[in-house]
């Protein structure tokens, strides 16, 4: 990739005389808090058009840099030399009117005084898990073929046909845990594992989006090295991308959105010092970030817009920052739109935020609340808000378990909202419970996390938080199926998912009593129907064998009535095409 162009600003060309442009900046007007390393982005006005830029600090003094092109559209991006200092007035003399600043060329901004230490409290109500484990036995595999931990346990009860598609989910084992770790995981209708893939540290959000006008998955990932970032694989499983907030900013584990300029809109997670106060606070940030440079084309604080008296969690006792917000899902405007979607767990309450100002356009639900929800209408600690097809807001309502305040408690459910936002008016238009999905039938009350995706045909897959449990219910309220995880996912997704692996398949076997045993495995392929096995007496002397099996998943296991040295495997597909094969290996055990 060709490097960006570096243009000293001091060198800059004076521009020729033009109608004045108007300039979208980040970080803007009247932004409060933001990060001492901050780039500034100018959208709408090219290099050649700023003539005299000028960046000052009210104590740290001029600031000299550079201008790079943006690739996604027509603007710049400032870098400074050196950083701002933290809580300085910052003036930015842009010579074009800037929005927000009331027609003015020049605005100033805020940085914010970062502190050290966690995000949130660690004297918070822990994420307990609530397995209800009652509906099958979970079943974890013994792997031969993969040199893994095994997966976490699971078991599915259907009451119908498989659903369509491939189950996405991200089982996030206990910290310290040493049978299982982290891992994303690509499920079958039927429950069986298509991919697996464990890490170290923690891996979070597994999802399908499109990327370069491809299918893709995304994740998060927190590893041992390297900076916490959002990482795109194609369906070979090959890395083709990676998001890394822009600004100093670290990536969070809560939300990933992928959009069809090749931008990616993330939150993340700062604690912070109030300025003038002693108070530490974690403020939410959400950036629009162009996903081959890395530049940052909107952000947005909560600080700036959202007041503290809207929370429901109170400041802690302790040193530790007070996480007010706690923002969870982000669903960018639609196309031609101007209105991000934002969920924030802690104030129980999901904000409509213009894309360009920044402003607070609506307010659904908690202490600020503009459409008069009222009794039996309030979601508690809620996730995973959706912008649906036709318009409608889609919910996962925690229930308010573990969430100080005056919420309320109730068990867990999935509202979706018919919503007026110029009249301030909100219609409840279904409500799927939780408790035709509980085995005692006293329905699901979740601490945290959860998800629900709508199908086209009305069903809802929800993953009811930290239970551990995933259902998809018809419109009618069936429960189409039960898959019970070990653990607890983040989320859960129902996509059209087609994998092919860039390795060949991978086979293990083992001499037992009327022949050999073979195991097969060909992680992250889709669309492998059945296994056969080749068998000779050396590596170059192999011939296809009866010993056939249906593909069961992960790994296949397989037995050859008969003696050999060596074996492969091959795998086929609907008609019997062979589709990849493993190279050969020696069989272990006794002649």
């Amino acid at each position: 990739m060709s490097l960006p162009l570096l243009l000293p600003v001091t060198l800059l060309p004076a521009a020729p005389a033009q109608a004045a442009t108007r300039v979208e900046a980040y970080p803007g007007p009247a932004f409060g808090h933001a990060s001492p390393v901050t780039e500034i982005t100018l959208v709408g006005v090219g290099a050649d058009e700023l003539d005299g830029l000028r960046v000052a600090g009210a104590r740290s003094g001029r600031h000299d840099g550079a201008l790079r092109p943006l690739r996604a559209g027509r603007g710049v991006v400032f870098s400074p030399a050196e950083p701002f200092a933290a809580g300085e007035r910052v003036r930015v003399d842009v010579g074009h009117p800037v929005r927000g600043a009331g027609g003015a060329s020049s605005y100033t901004f805020r940085t914010s005084e970062p502190v050290s230490g966690g995000w949130k409290s660690p004297d918070a109500p822990p994420l307990l898990m609530r397995v209800h484990h009652d509906a099958c036995r979970l079943r974890r595999p013994v792997l031969h073929t993969i040199d893994a931990p095994a997966p976490v346990g699971r078991c599915m009860v259907r009451g119908g046909a498989p659903p369509r598609g491939r189950l996405l989910v991200s089982p996030r084992p206990p910290t310290g845990a040493t049978l299982a770790r982290p891992a994303l995981m690509v499920l079958s209708g039927s429950g069986r594992i298509l991919w697996y893939q464990p890490r170290e540290g923690v891996v979070h959000d597994l999802n399908m989006q499109r990327y370069r006008g491809e299918p893709v998955l995304t994740y998060y990932l927190r590893a041992a090295s390297g900076p916490w970032r959002h990482e795109i694989v194609d369906r070979r499983y090959r890395v083709v991308g990676r998001v890394v907030p822009g600004n100093g900013y670290g990536a969070n584990a809560h939300e990933l959105q992928l959009t069809g300029r090749d931008t990616a809109y993330a939150g993340m997670y700062v604690p912070v010092r109030l300025h003038g106060s002693g108070v530490k606070i974690t403020d939410f940030v959400i950036q629009e970030i162009d996903v081959p440079t890395g530049d940052v084309l909107f952000e947005w604080h909560a600080l700036d817009h959202v007041p503290r008296s809207a929370s429901y969690v109170p400041r802690p006792r302790t040193d530790w920052s007070w996480d007010y917000f706690h923002g969870n899902s982000i669903e960018p405007p639609r196309s031609g739109r101007r209105t991000l979607i934002v969920s924030a767990r802690k104030t129980s309450a999901v904000y409509g935020i213009d894309r360009v100002t920044g402003r607070v356009r609506w307010v659904l639900g908690g202490r600020k609340d503009q459409f008069g929800l009222g009794a039996g209408r309030r979601f508690c600690a809620q996730h995973d808000a959706r912008r649906l097809p036709g318009g409608d807001l889609s919910v996962f309502d925690n229930g308010g378990t573990q969430l100080p305040g005056d919420c309320g408690k109730h068990p867990a459910r999935v509202m979706r909202f018919r919503l007026d936002t110029g009249r301030k008016r909100a219609r409840l238009v279904r409500v799927v419970g939780s408790r035709s999905s509980s085995d005692d039938g006293a329905g699901f009350w979740p601490s945290a996390v959860g998800s629900a995706r709508w199908g086209r045909d009305g069903d809802v897959l929800v993953n009811w938080g930290n239970t551990g449990r995933v259902t998809q219910v018809a419109p009618s309220g069936r429960v189409r199926f039960k898959l019970q995880l070990g653990v607890w996912s983040y989320r859960a997704v129902l996509a059209g998912w087609k994998g092919r692996p860039a390795g060949r398949p991978a086979v293990a076997a083992a001499r037992s009593r009327g022949g050999i045993d073979v195991w097969a495995s060909w992680n992250g392929a889709t669309h492998v129907r059945r296994w056969r096995v080749l068998a000779g007496p050396a590596p170059d002397r192999l011939g296809h064998t009866a010993a056939t099996a249906a593909f069961a998943g992960l790994e296949t296991r397989l037995h050859l009535a008969a003696d050999a040295d060596f074996v492969a495997v091959e795998a086929l597909g609907d008609d019997g095409e062979v589709l990849a094969a493993s190279a050969p290996v020696g069989v272990s055990g006794g002649s």
